[in-house]
């Protein structure tokens, strides 16, 4: 297993987590705002615990490697209510996203051994 480090997000990490958004790589999926002030009002209330969802800064070998987040189905009801008419979700679900931030990373099997050891460390 590669050496994978999750680091909670702080605001001190806005900045980065901007200019990964921008990415191509990562804009194609990730359509949020880069701007400090979007950053704030989507990741503010996970730094303060006012908001269910765990946000980290994976690390390899040292390095930020990208963004991780989880969140239980239940703490958040609307996502239940979406999804009921596709599948049933069960009460201890949980949900996990994520993206590999700098394009030299892509293509390495970090992807895949952070949701790995993401998993372990979660379950």
């Amino acid at each position: 297993m590669p050496e994978l480090v999750f680091r909670p997000i702080t605001r001190g990490d806005f900045p980065l987590l901007g200019r990964w958004l921008q990415q191509p790589h990562v804009a194609r999926w990730w359509a949020d705002d880069p701007s400090p002030g979007a950053l704030e009002a989507d990741y503010g209330g996970c730094i303060e615990g006012t908001e269910p969802a765990d946000v980290f800064i994976a690390h390899y070998r040292h390095v930020p490697l990208g963004l991780i987040q989880r969140l239980r189905f239940a703490d958040y009801p609307q996502y239940i209510q979406e999804l009921q008419p596709v599948l049933a979700v069960p009460s201890h679900a949980i949900s996990i996203d994520y993206f590999v931030g700098s394009p030299d990373m892509l293509g390495k099997g970090l992807g895949r051994a952070m949701i790995s050891s993401f998993m372990q460390m979660t379950w």
